[in-house]
């Protein structure tokens, strides 16, 4: 692959300004390939050329449209793109495209190009320099502020040895595209070739692909497999990111594919109709954005019609920047870290453009709240791997985040974000459980939520010593596992106590008042005089007299202290009795090894009404065990 160096060059600039007589001029190649483009002497669609550097290494150029017509390609075409050429030519100076042309390669986040003065020829020398000092003055405080300009005529040749010194000299001194994360190419291009089938073209933007690979089209999710790869019209075994590519495709319907589809490795993308984004309004542009506006959003080569959600602010005025969601007609497939550009749905206009920080794939509400607040940090540190990693950790609050998952959104090969979520392990920012990572942050919301679930508990409650956990982890709605280490944290940290599956506020103690200690003095002598036959619930009730609601909180506390034992909602025994029957029921199965129903309303003179639920009880609390219609020891008789 030495051969194909890892840097796309695109053209920018107004229309008949001759950028694709300039690339025709340095390549021989004609970029404009339709025959309308030919006809009408104007590029329509993209164009590709590849140009040989002085070691025979190619560079590939895409050469654009400029007819504002078709800026939706122009976009398409400055997917990957690496290096701008921005043509301006001397006898018009700058135009409309030039200026807009020039927006859209800042807001896609280039930094390296040069500036080719055009048609020389037909001017004098005045203006020539004329033509100079206009660009200079449109291209201060953006990225071709310091780029070099050379003054050319592509049609006679003048200049085009200046050109091509300057040329490679600038190309030679950038940093090749990485290759890492996930193999992934926003197609420009889809075709059928005789005897081959699918034929789809672009600029992989990350990651590498051999030949017999496995591909998924989004976000169709088509599924396919790379039969032969071209780099350059050459025939190879891979390519790689920055490369201009031809993927010849297997096993996929090619009528479903379009531009605007990506190729990707499998199940490692996460298409949504939400993204949020940190949003530039131009500094050009008339009037702010406002939420509802409908926009077309361009990402990769993809156009979606959508709308406009302001999250950070009412309104974003020209050359402001705020969070905004942007809700699609139809999925993006994007990753956090791409991106894009937004015009107005009609009539066409370039609005402006940003970096995707999120892919919630839901409604967010504008205003504050964390994750505003995790969106404006993601964007501040977007190139830090370890602190985007940490802030979708804690974006997913009690839901949690896989590596897979968090890879998906990066646009990352989990491999490549797993020592992100080690050394967040390490510095005690997430908490690993099974296959998920929790945010220590989370967490911490969670054991607060338990404390005050539990302190609201107390007071609904005030004569239970204890709630139930499960039924506590039912009520916030969380997944047992984590709940778990909240209260761990709670206990650890001295603000809980618990037994078993049961806990309370540190410190809390049931006390009765006069009126409670009354209540269960009563209730408690009724059920103990009743002995094995338990009285009837209501006939307590009545008989102790007192405010209901209190009589049931006493009932609660009774049986959580252990003073009464409870067979069925109605049917309660004092303590006393349900060890005696305990007692005689494992001397029963010690003797004879079993014990029925029949045997047990002989043993105590009982109806079937007390003995089963009974039996039942003793099943509950791991005295005995039911095997068919008898029972016997489940242990050795002492479980209480």
């Amino acid at each position: 692959m030495d051969e194909f160096l890892q840097i796309t060059v695109g053209t920018a600039g107004h229309i008949d300004h001759g950028k694709s007589t300039l690339v025709k001029a340095v390549t021989g190649t004609d970029p404009d390939r339709l025959k309308e483009e030919r006809e009408r002497g104007m590029t329509i669609d993209l164009g590709y050329a590849e140009y040989t550097l002085p070691d025979g290494r190619f560079v590939g150029i895409v050469d654009v449209p400029g007819h504002e017509r078709f800026i939706k390609n122009m976009v398409a075409g400055a997917t990957g793109v690496d290096f701008v050429l921005l043509v301006v030519a001397a006898d018009d100076g700058v135009m409309p495209q030039t200026r807009e042309h020039l927006e859209i390669m800042e807001l896609l986040g280039l930094r390296r190009g040069m500036v080719v003065l055009n048609k020389s020829d037909l001017v004098e020398r005045d203006m020539l320099d004329l033509a100079e000092e206009d660009v200079r003055e449109l291209l201060k405080g953006t990225f071709l502020a310091e780029a070099p300009l050379v003054r050319v005529s592509a049609a006679t040749g003048d200049g085009i040895d200046e050109f091509r010194r300057v040329f490679e000299a600038e190309v030679l001194r950038l940093e090749p595209r990485p290759v890492e994360g996930v193999f992934r190419m926003p197609v420009q291009r889809v075709f059928v070739a005789e005897g081959f089938g699918a034929v789809v073209t672009g600029v992989p933007v990350s990651g590498r692909v051999g030949a017999g690979a496995r591909v998924e089209i989004y976000p169709e999710g088509l599924a396919g497999r790379v039969r032969t790869i071209q780099v350059y019209k050459r025939t190879v075994n891979e390519a790689q990111a920055g490369h201009r590519t031809a993927l010849n495709i297997a096993e996929v319907d090619y009528k479903r594919i379009r531009r605007g589809c990506t190729v990707a490795e499998p199940n490692s993308l996460a298409p949504t109709n939400h993204i949020e984004t940190l949003y530039t309004h131009l500094a050009s542009a008339d009037k702010p954005l406002r939420s509802g506006t409908s926009i077309r959003l361009h990402t990769g080569t993809q156009e979606i019609m959508g709308h406009a959600f302001l999250l950070s602010a009412s309104k974003v005025a020209p050359g402001e920047r705020a969070l905004v969601q942007f809700r699609l007609g139809r999925p993006a497939v994007c990753a956090v870290g791409d991106r894009f550009i937004v015009r107005l749905a009609s009539p066409l206009r370039t609005l402006g453009g940003g970096l995707v920080v999120g892919l919630s794939g839901r409604r967010l509400r504008p205003g504050g709240g964390p994750v505003l607040s995790l969106l404006s940090t993601r964007a501040r540190e977007i190139d830090d791997r370890r602190a985007v990693v940490d802030s979708i950790a804690a974006e997913a609050h009690l839901r949690g985040t896989s590596v897979a998952a968090t890879a998906r959104a990066m646009g990352l090969r989990p491999a490549e974000v797993e020592d992100a979520f080690a050394t967040l392990v390490k510095d005690a920012r997430l908490v690993r459980v099974g296959q998920r990572y929790y945010h220590t942050r989370a967490l911490e919301t969670l054991r607060s939520r338990v404390e005050r679930a539990l302190e609201a508990y107390h007071k609904r409650h005030p004569l239970r010593a204890f709630s139930d956990l499960r039924a506590l982890s039912a009520r916030l709605g969380v997944d047992e596992d984590v709940f778990e280490l909240a209260v761990e944290a709670s206990v650890k940290a001295g603000r809980i106590e618990r037994e078993a599956r049961r806990a309370r506020i540190a410190g809390w103690r049931v006390e009765l008042s006069a009126e409670s200690a009354r209540l269960a003095s009563e209730i408690e002598r009724a059920y103990k005089d009743a002995g094995l036959k338990a009285p009837n619930k209501q006939e307590v009730i009545d008989s102790v007299g007192g405010q209901l609601s209190r009589i049931e909180m006493v009932y609660g506390y009774l049986v959580e202290s252990g003073v009464l034992v409870r067979l069925t909602e109605t049917l309660l025994l004092h303590r006393e009795a349900f060890e005696e029957a305990r007692r005689r029921v494992v001397e029963q199965i010690t003797e004879s090894g079993r014990i029925d129903a029949q045997k047990a309303k002989s043993l105590f003179g009982l109806s079937r009404k007390y003995v089963i639920p009974l039996l039942e009880a003793l099943d509950r609390r791991g005295v005995t065990r039911r095997v068919g219609d008898h029972r016997v020891l489940a242990g050795d008789g002492t479980r209480k």
